[in-house]
């Protein structure tokens, strides 16, 4: 229920999602592949992935712990302690991303020894989205060049009564808004693709202080992306987000 005190709206702790933040939006946590085993091979080297429990993988025989997210029928993207994969399994294909934007592209199989995984700096130039991840809760992505994106987190607040305070549904990001960051940005194929970011975020905005990187398998097709944000405290995020392509006045 909402309430309205003297022509004042409020949203009450449901509605404003505080206890969710950019997570709110998050699909339900996966476990299609619990049981599963693969030999990924990243070049000459091959890594053993074995999923062995609901809350537990092995990595090359090293139990870690594991969340999964689905996002088409055969993609999933899956947080590997401080790491990430996506696996693909009708490609037989897999990235793996490790801390300082270190990507390795590989194959479930022999029978496809070459990952077909490639830059895609290219790709997402001139591209700008709004990604949804909650209630009032946005980022926005302008692919300004390779490499390259600006960001604006949603930031203008509006106070609801002390000491709560929420941020503005039809918030509009200004040119001030914005900071460029380096990005990773992988083609998976089709509308596919994994950006990854290491400059945390800005103070004051939507999401929490302490996140320093998030990784993020995007679908420019649906318009959905999944991924996770990782903090210099406490446990990661899995997120879950919808976009609209974006324009706005630079």
């Amino acid at each position: 229920m909402n309430h309205i005190y003297g022509g004042v709206y409020i949203p009450n702790i449901a509605n404003a999602a505080e206890q969710y933040g950019i997570g709110q939006y998050r699909f339900a946590h996966n476990y299609e592949l619990q049981g599963e085993k693969f030999n990924i091979r990243f070049g000459e080297k091959i890594q053993t992935l074995f999923f062995s429990s609901r809350d537990y993988a092995e990595l090359d025989g090293e139990k870690i712990d594991w969340e999964a997210l689905k996002l088409t029928e055969n993609k999933y993207f899956v947080r590997l302690g401080q790491n990430c994969i996506v696996i693909d399994t009708e490609k037989n294909e897999a990235a793996m991303v490790q801390p300082g934007k270190q990507v390795l592209c590989g194959t479930l199989s022999d029978e496809t020894p070459v990952s077909t995984y490639r830059d895609a700096g290219e790709d997402l130039t001139d591209t700008c989205v709004r990604w949804v991840l909650g209630y009032h809760r946005f980022v926005v992505h302008d692919y300004t060049s390779e490499g390259k994106i600006m960001i604006a987190w949603t930031q203008n607040l509006v106070n609801i009564g002390l000491p709560k305070k929420t941020y503005q549904q039809g918030w509009f990001p200004k040119k001030e808004d914005f900071r460029e960051e380096e990005a990773l940005e992988i083609s998976l194929g089709g509308p596919f693709y994994m950006v990854v970011t290491e400059n945390g975020v800005p103070e004051d905005c939507c999401a929490d202080p302490l996140i320093t990187r998030i990784v993020l398998l995007e679908d420019f097709d649906r318009m959905m992306a999944v991924g996770c944000a990782f903090r210099s405290e406490g446990d990661p995020i899995m997120i879950t987000a919808y976009g609209v392509f974006f324009e706005y006045s630079k």
